[in-house]
């Protein structure tokens, strides 16, 4: 018995040993997901009236497309939006229950210019901070 007891308390002694004293916990996990994140282009005029020619496209609104995963209702949900080497943060204020999934248009990034022949790039959106109805907040820089 006395062997067990000093067994069991050499293998916890090593255990802890092994495990460094300060351990780093995961950053919880957003709770909005973002579904979608999408721009889409729009030929535009024609050069003259009677020809089918256009040199120019211009890009629709910012579509966001998210689902609240957590238990609480969302009030406001803020975005980061990269796209071409440049950020922005679209912010959504509303109610957003629980497992439902909202699909918003954001025309801040809509009518931009771009020549026939150019890329139609396409952002990343992230979730960077969200207020629940009861007041508390999640925050992509928490740990």
């Amino acid at each position: 018995m006395r062997f067990q007891y000093f067994g069991a308390a050499a293998a916890a002694g090593v255990l802890a040993a092994l495990i460094p004293a300060s351990i780093t916990l995961a950053k919880p996990a957003s709770p909005v997901i973002v579904d979608y994140c999408h721009i889409d282009y729009e030929q535009g005029p024609n050069v003259t009236p009677s020809a089918a020619i256009a040199l120019t496209k211009k890009s629709g609104p910012l579509e966001i497309k998210f689902t609240n995963e957590s238990e609480k209702t969302a009030v406001t949900i803020r975005f980061g939006v990269e796209m071409e080497h440049s950020t922005a943060s679209i912010r959504d204020v509303g109610s957003f229950a629980p497992g439902i999934t909202i699909h918003h248009k954001f025309r801040d990034f809509s009518g931009q210019t771009k020549f026939i022949f150019s890329s139609e790039p396409q952002p990343k959106c992230s979730v960077q901070y969200v207020k629940f109805a009861d007041g508390s907040t999640w925050s992509a820089g928490e740990e």
